[in-house]
């Protein structure tokens, strides 16, 4: 399971790779720095690998 913290902009990968959040991205497609707007997230696991994760169907899978 990951985890992240949108306002430290901080993503854990399932195999615990520390990643830095580099994008928050809203519903309709545009880059946010406001964390509650985020749908979501860009994180960048190396040099050359970046993962896209959407943070609501996560949140959703934890609190169901």
């Amino acid at each position: 399971m990951s985890a992240f913290n949108l306002a430290q902009r901080i993503y854990i990968d399932d195999d615990w790779t520390v990643c830095e959040i580099t994008n928050m991205i809203d519903r309709d497609g545009e880059e946010t720095d406001d964390p509650d707007e985020a749908i979501y997230i860009v994180a960048k696991r190396s040099e050359n690998e970046w993962i896209t994760v959407n943070v609501v169907e996560d949140v959703e899978s934890v609190t169901n």
